[in-house]
């Protein structure tokens, strides 16, 4: 007959001692040969390779405290145990996965994204040494229609030399010039 599990159980002044388990433990699965826990027939072994102490019988182990700071306690005591290996495994890839992460992302914005402050200047050679660059006209000189720059490339700038075409084929741009016609009465 299998032995029982042993489970916690708070002992006397809070200390947790291990005793038997009410409950049965379940039927090999069909098929199966070997029995259901690997330990039976065999003195149990601590998972670091020391001989488990069988705390079982009302006798009073380490506290909770002492599993919580990472002693070696029995089998079924409260505290990091045997999941601290698996705990610290899942702490580094975290937190390798998020060192990851931020370097990737420092990265991208460094290197792959464009700078939305810094644009393009518009004006690259015209009046260069004035602060706001200003053309006024009168409207009886400017005669029958005028055709003003807006790419600000034209050599006979404010007016119009077709630069362009020129410019929106090689930006992809779609300026055009500014037309101003008198209206026909």
């Amino acid at each position: 007959m299998p032995t029982t599990p042993a489970v916690p159980a708070a002992g006397p002044r809070g200390h947790f001692t291990l005793t038997e388990s009410p409950l049965e433990p379940s039927p090999a699965p069909l098929g199966r040969s070997e029995p259901p826990f690997p330990s039976e027939g065999r003195p149990r072994r601590h998972p670091e390779g020391g001989p488990r102490r069988h705390l079982a019988g009302g006798r009073r182990r380490r506290g909770a405290a002492c599993a919580l700071r990472g002693g070696r306690a029995g089998a079924g005591a409260m505290g990091l145990g045997q999941n601290s290996s698996v705990r610290v495994e899942w702490i580094a890839a975290v937190s390798l996965a998020a060192g990851a992460a931020a370097v990737g992302y420092l990265a991208y914005k460094k290197i792959l994204s464009k700078d939305k402050c810094c644009k393009a200047m518009v004006n690259l050679h015209i009046q260069k040494d004035n602060p706001k660059v200003v053309h006024a006209f009168d409207m009886e000189d400017l005669g029958d229609k005028a055709v003003y720059c807006r790419c600000w490339r034209s050599k006979k700038f404010p007016l119009c030399d077709g630069s362009h075409t020129k410019h929106n084929d090689e930006t992809g741009d779609n300026v055009g010039p500014l037309i101003i016609k008198r209206k026909e009465a």
